[in-house]
């Protein structure tokens, strides 16, 4: 379903997780255990099975070169209710051989797009995504996720230019004070991050605590 989103800009909420051994099997319990959010969601591919299969599997980044790199990414599209039913693109991505990065994208524009049968994002529906993004955290427990425009945690968080896969997205090379300091300079709307994962000291008054060790910081 290529033509499932169009349009633009997009609104990404994203989130990093530790990397599985067995990629299929991650998947699969990942959309089993995300129908336990209160935002509920349909699936609306017809060969999930092989999307999943060729995620597990890869593909060479230059299959004219026998020494490249394999790419493990898939992309599934969704109707899931947030502030209403709307469309949205789950991707998985390996970007580092420890980690994997999980993005929900949708049509971010205030307006409506009738013409794609997308809806649009106004103020009002922020909270919900908010929402949203507090309860992948309370199902997963991921270390660090957030809400952007048109970008996603790899471009908020990581100071490194390479394609992935590549080590520099390793979890442990996020600088997650100084991305608390700056967060009113970025393009961070919501931030949530494990506090037994990011130890930090300094954290903002205005944070609110999401689950036991989840925090979120707004702009």
């Amino acid at each position: 379903m290529k033509d499932w989103l169009q349009g633009g800009p997009f609104l990404e909420v994203s989130f990093i997780v530790e990397n599985p051994r067995n990629r299929r099997k991650f998947i699969e319990e990942f959309l089993n255990k995300l129908k336990n959010i209160p935002q509920k969601f349909q699936i609306k591919l017809s060969n999930l099975d092989t999307e999943i299969e060729k995620f597990s599997n890869g593909y060479p980044w230059d299959e004219k070169d026998p020494n490249t790199y394999l790419i493990h990414s898939v992309e599934i599209p969704l109707l899931i209710n947030v502030s209403g039913e709307r469309k949205s693109k789950l991707y998985f991505e390996e970007i580092s051989k420890d980690t994997i990065q999980i993005n929900f994208c949708f049509f971010g524009d205030e307006n409506d797009a009738p013409e794609w049968d997308q809806k649009g994002i106004k103020d009002k529906d922020m909270p919900e995504f908010t929402k949203f993004l507090s309860s992948l955290y309370e199902a997963f427990e991921f270390p660090i996720g957030a809400i952007s425009v048109e970008n996603d945690c790899v471009l908020l968080f990581f100071h490194c230019a390479e394609t992935w896969p590549n080590e520099c997205y390793k979890l442990n090379n996020i600088n997650m004070e100084k991305i608390i300091k700056n967060i009113n300079n970025s393009y961070v709307i919501d931030c949530i991050f494990n506090s037994e994962f990011f130890k930090i000291k300094d954290i903002p008054s205005t944070s609110q605590k999401i689950g036991k060790r989840g925090i979120l910081i707004q702009k």
